[in-house]
């Protein structure tokens, strides 16, 4: 598992600190599943697209809107994690 601490903003000039626990490939697109840095054992996990600038160096994250990928996504993650996070 890789992970590292991202700060994104929001459009409302919030920002959210999360960790950024993989990143998986659906249908030739990039998603980072990433996790709210909380100390409880109820975390929220959020699904981005990943669109990295020409050069490779900078990455964007977009807010995923279709539900049927949301989920297929989320899937891939469970299956590869069951043995690390309890799913609900």
């Amino acid at each position: 598992m890789n992970e590292s601490t991202i700060i994104l903003t929001n459009d409302d000039g919030e920002e959210l600190t999360l960790q950024l626990l993989d990143v998986c490939e659906y249908e030739d697109k990039e998603y980072a599943i990433m996790m709210e840095e909380t100390d409880d054992d109820e975390a929220e996990i959020y699904i981005f697209e990943v669109i990295e600038d020409e050069e490779g160096n900078n990455a964007s994250y977009y807010d995923v809107e279709d539900d049927d990928i949301l989920e297929a996504v989320f899937d891939i993650f469970k299956d590869e994690y069951q043995d690390v996070f309890k799913f609900e």
